[in-house]
């Protein structure tokens, strides 16, 4: 609940380069913690923020009190017309996160089936995989992969050790979220001195 005590005890761990934050409260429609992601964008200056907040509209984007990546959740897209505007205003500067939770695709299943309407960045995103141990959803990524070949693909959830992430790389994953496993790596630290 102290995000600039997790991110410096995550740092401590290792250099990363990059955060990605997933905004719930504005993605669930609630007053978004933007101004929370700006300070801590200064207190961390040497960051790259990757930040879904929900967004819909390019301008929430544009408007953003600190610079971002922003993300975009396949979730969050009810017409296909919505992201083809987010795309004419932001052209490739956009991440698209394909959203997937128990078998089912959320969001316009027009993005879905329009693949060369997808960015270069792509996030394989199994909901029902983040903080599961269980491992990434190996099959949801390789039907996304085999779509898009030629995108930066970044696996998100499940990922639990260097197995995975050596299974990842062997695939041509480009990057991975993660957060649980150095969650219990650094509860593991602390508890162990």
């Amino acid at each position: 609940s102290q995000p600039h005590d997790i991110l410096h005890a995550m740092l401590e761990l290792y250099r990363f380069d990059t955060v990605y934050i997933a905004d719930l409260d504005a993605i669930m429609g609630q007053a978004p913690q933007a101004s929370l992601i700006a300070q801590l964008h200064q207190q961390f200056p040497q960051l790259r923020w990757m930040v879904d907040a929900g967004f819909r509209q390019a301008q929430a984007i544009l408007n953003y009190p600190c610079p971002i990546q922003a993300v975009i959740g396949s979730e969050s897209i009810q017409q296909i017309a919505q992201w083809q505007a987010l795309q004419q205003a932001l052209a490739d500067d956009l991440v698209l996160s394909l959203d997937y939770r128990a078998g089912q695709f959320l969001g316009c299943a027009a993005l879905w089936q329009q693949d060369e309407l997808w960015p270069s960045t792509l996030i394989a995103m199994s909901l029902s995989h983040v903080g599961s141990g269980a491992g990434p959803d190996w099959q949801w990524l390789e039907q996304g992969m085999q779509k898009k070949p030629s995108a930066k693909w970044i696996a998100a959830g499940g990922i639990r050790n260097q197995q995975d992430w050596h299974k990842l790389k062997s695939m041509g994953v480009h990057a991975g979220l993660m957060a649980s496993a150095l969650h219990q790596i650094d509860c593991q630290i602390t508890k162990d001195g």
